[in-house]
């Protein structure tokens, strides 16, 4: 049974600890999130791309950290869900249908791992899958820096929302996500609010 108040998962900001191996000597990079949940049966996913209100951020090296912008990644009442992050190096690739590639991909997994284990708890076991299967769908123009998954129960949602958050370089956050591919090492953050 979900809550009954509304939880809002934000982007709060990546930092670089390494950049790829590309020849243009310094990255741009793009995030794709993906909540899924369940509603009525049925798999509810929410695809967002960070930076909101720009394609990617330019030209990143080793030791860049951007503050935001601090952008919603799902909003709704606690309950189970699936939390995928995946990483990109913007090369020939459009950001946008990235985004809505995760999106059919992420909802075609949620639809599969719920017609396999209907009840929400499957979303924490099956993760890891959705994570390599992300992975395996997309062969856009631009490089996955790795797919990360996460698994929250509702009660994991609620009490983020008043656990006090770690610090990263002026960064506050709640959870972060590790990417690493191409010799490079990114990691996103987010925080957990009452919406």
């Amino acid at each position: 049974m979900a809550g009954t108040i509304d939880i809002m998962i934000r982007y709060k900001g990546l930092i670089c600890f390494g950049e790829t191996d590309e020849w243009s000597g310094s990255d741009e990079i793009y995030l794709v999130t993906s909540v899924a949940t369940i509603a009525n049966g049925a798999p509810v996913v929410r695809t967002e791309s960070h930076p909101n209100g720009a394609p990617y951020y330019d030209n990143v090296n080793q030791g860049a950290s951007y503050g935001g912008p601090i952008a919603p990644c799902w909003v709704g009442k606690a309950q189970d869900l699936s939390f995928t992050a995946t990483l990109f190096e913007h090369d020939e690739g459009d950001p946008n249908a990235v985004r809505d590639k995760v999106n059919i991909a992420v909802a075609g997994i949620a639809g599969a791992i719920i017609a396999a284990a209907p009840v929400t708890a499957a979303f924490a076991w099956a993760v890891p899958l959705a994570a390599d299967l992300v992975n395996e769908l997309l062969g856009t123009g631009d490089d996955n820096l790795g797919s990360v998954a996460l698994g929250f129960t509702e009660t994991d949602v609620a009490l983020k929302v008043f656990t006090p958050g770690a610090e990263e370089r002026g960064i506050v956050h709640d959870f972060f996500t590790l990417h690493q591919g191409q010799t490079s090492t990114y990691k996103a953050y987010f925080d957990v609010v009452i919406a």
